[in-house]
């Protein structure tokens, strides 16, 4: 009878399984990263905040780029120099003149490398399944659906990296830069900083008293983390400025928000899967089974991994693993510490750009999930090896075609969306003149505003008045670039001599449109169609005229190369041998 070795093997890995190394265990999550968050990348665009930190920069000119980058260090947003700056550095490089791909595989190769990274933190703790296992899993998580928008590169993904060194340093007991090397997050995106206090439960240090490092560990972290938010409190930063105003509410928001965070994403962890499943795409189920048929090849092989990593043992003591779990749970739970602010509290966005609440929950729920995979391993003593795997890469290759799923209705759609709008208001425009204003009424029909499940109606309306200088090209002489506004109920709005100036969008009074008759275009959503007004029309309770169209019509607006860039479709026009070619022999 044939005999089949269901123990892990003692052979070294080298002569076991050759792709069972750091390049293979990369590979792979970046293969799994761009099936589930980037396969269709080419048909992505910007979205909401990337309107205001995206957009500005792919216009910015090589002689431009140094001092946009002291001013990002000398008056740093939200007390975030490091973020910032990076961001600027890198969307300079990348998605000059509106050349957004090369942004998005930027992103994909951050991501995957913040899986690696993690793969090797518990890699050393529990061994090379377990650790690839729990990488797949921060890769995959469900309840964040906001990886592809760029903004985020350096708010999250950045802060995973420095987060992820911080814990390596750590973990090789150099406390000491660990330390530096975590407060660094504090200027980039304080969040990242929050699953650092649980450092010395997941990995703690041999013959020392946890719970003693613990506490010690705690006054420091708590020390760092008071004395940034007290400097930028006396900086005048606006957000430790609202923290002061809400201290009564704030412990019960914290308790709130460090439960409810954990409860919401590990439903969208256990029922996401469930959906994907029973709903998604072909192209979603075609990639989800190639994902789930290479991580069945990949964790088969890999059985006799673990016996080249030390220290991690092929049996793991359960008190360890107990220990490392309560501390995946504090570094998961204590991540939503700062969702009290009004944005994100309650922290029950699961799509979205705010779904980047639970971004941050990720490091710790995948160490629970990684610890819950290896005890199951050790229970089962290695006889139901391959039913574990099997349902293991099922479930990661159903998460796959959720992802797919994320990116083809929610990215892909919007951007479409986007594309039609801003056709439209462009063609509808071409006898606007220096200092007029567009304005647009909110309306939340679907079938023609960008409006998706995650990105809501209010989008256009709050982010739209940066872009029109953008794409279309204005005459130099203009002094007053005219913008794209949205008019929506309950706009606040003040009267001055010479008209009437709305408080749109909120964020930027700098930008605050004056409307006066005859001087601005009026576009209304009638019949399904996003249609120009030309009678008088009740802004706020007040009657304006609009600017009736030229009689003799003026030459239709030219778009930017950058509009071109970000909406336009793929064309052979540079390329020579396309161009004139014959698609048919006549």
């Amino acid at each position: 009878m044939l005999k089949v070795d269901t123990q892990p093997s003692s052979r070294p890995v080298t002569r076991y399984f050759p792709f069972a190394s750091g390049l293979v265990a990369l590979l792979t999550m970046l293969l799994i990263t761009f099936f589930a968050h980037f396969v269709l990348f080419p048909q992505f665009g910007i979205y909401e905040d990337d309107y205001i930190l995206t957009l500005p920069v792919m216009k910015w000119s090589a002689a431009e780029l140094p001092a946009h980058l002291w001013t990002t260090l000398t008056q740093p947003t939200f007390g975030r120099p490091i973020n910032f700056f990076f961001r600027q550095l890198i969307f300079f490089f990348t998605v000059r003149d509106g050349h957004l791909q090369s942004g998005f595989l930027f992103s994909l190769l951050l991501i995957a490398v913040n899986g690696y990274l993690f793969f090797l933190l518990l890699r050393r703790q529990l061994g090379f399944r377990a650790g690839f296992v729990g990488a797949i899993f921060y890769l995959l998580y469900p309840v964040d659906t906001s990886r592809q928008i760029l903004m985020h590169q350096t708010d999250m993904h950045l802060g995973a990296t420095i987060l992820l060194v911080a814990f390596l340093l750590y973990q090789k007991q150099k406390v000491l830069f660990a330390f530096v090397v975590a407060a660094l997050s504090l200027l980039v995106c304080e969040w990242w900083y929050l699953p650092f206090l649980a450092a010395p439960l997941i990995f703690p240090r041999q013959d020392r008293k946890w719970f003693r490092d613990l506490l010690l560990h705690a006054l420091i972290f708590f020390a760092i983390a008071g004395g940034v938010f007290f400097g930028r409190n006396l900086l005048g930063e606006q957000r430790a400025h609202q923290v002061l105003g809400d201290v009564g509410q704030l412990p019960l928001r914290m308790i709130g928000a460090c439960t409810l965070g954990p409860l919401i994403s590990a439903e969208a962890a256990f029922l996401r899967p469930i959906d994907a499943i029973l709903h998604a795409e072909p192209y979603g189920y075609f990639l989800g089974l190639i994902s789930a048929g290479f991580l069945v090849l990949v964790l088969w092989r890999a059985r006799g991994a673990d016996s080249d990593v030390k220290p991690a043992e092929t049996e793991i003591p359960r008190a360890r693993m107990l220990l490392m779990f309560l501390g995946g749970i504090l570094a998961w739970s204590f991540s939503y510490f700062l969702s009290f602010l009004d944005d994100y509290y309650p922290p029950v966005m699961t799509i979205g750009r705010l779904s980047a609440v639970h971004t941050v929950g990720t490091f710790g729920a995948a160490i629970c999930f990684a610890i819950c995979f290896k005890l199951a391993y050790q229970a089962l003593n290695g006889r139901f090896f391959w039913p574990l795997v099997v349902a293991l890469s099922i479930y990661f290759g159903s998460l796959v075609a959720f992802g797919v799923h994320i990116q083809i209705s929610e990215y892909v759609t919007n951007r479409n969306q986007q594309k039609e709008v801003w056709k439209t208001i462009i063609r509808q425009i071409p006898d606007i003149n220096d200092g007029d204003v567009v304005l647009f009424e909110h309306s939340a029909d679907p079938k023609v505003m960008p409006i998706t499940q995650g990105f809501g109606s209010f989008a256009a309306a709050t982010y739209f008045p940066m872009a029109l200088p953008f794409f279309v090209n204005f005459p130099k002489s203009w002094q007053e670039i005219p913008r794209v506004y949205g008019v929506f109920p309950g706009c606040e709005y003040e009267d001055l001599a010479q008209g009437r100036k709305l408080h749109t969008p909120f964020w930027a009074p700098t930008l605050w449109p004056v409307i006066r008759d005859g001087h601005f275009i009026y576009l209304r959503v009638e019949g399904g169609q996003l249609r120009r007004i030309i009678e008088p029309v009740q802004i706020l309770g007040r009657v304006f005229q609009p600017k009736i169209n030229s009689p003799d019509m003026v030459k239709p607006l030219q778009s930017t190369s950058l509009f071109r860039n970000i909406f336009g479709e793929p064309d052979s026009r540079r390329w020579f041998t396309l161009r004139n070619a014959k698609f048919y022999p006549r």
